[in-house]
């Protein structure tokens, strides 16, 4: 693994409230506090960045949502703005299938 594909350079932050699904945000916790060495802002950005590199958005039913105030950088949501004019999809909505796509592969990884 390259040191540099680890590490992101400095940039703009903004504290955002977000709705996210109950069972998303729970499961973002463990992968944070348990398995991983990054806060769940920061896999929440992560997740962010591979739907808008995937560049394919499946729908999904939203449930039980709860606010949580997350970091969001600069790029990332640059990022979420773009896919909203792409898909027109509201925002919260692209975080959360962004979240929900994002645990999946996390935790497969955990699995391997």
């Amino acid at each position: 693994m390259n040191m540099l594909d680890t590490l992101q350079l400095r940039e703009e932050l903004s504290q955002r409230t977000l709705d996210i699904e109950a069972d998303s945000y729970e499961k973002l916790m463990d992968l944070s506090t348990n398995h991983f060495d990054a806060s769940a802002s920061k896999i929440i950005n992560y997740c962010i960045y591979d739907l808008a590199e995937k560049e394919q958005v499946t729908m999904c039913e939203m449930k039980d949502l709860e606010k949580h105030s997350v970091i969001i950088r600069k790029s990332a949501m640059e990022c979420l703005n773009k896919m909203k004019k792409k898909y027109n999809i509201p925002i919260y909505v692209l975080i959360n299938i962004a979240i929900r796509e994002g645990i999946e592969k996390l935790e497969r990884k955990i699995m391997e």
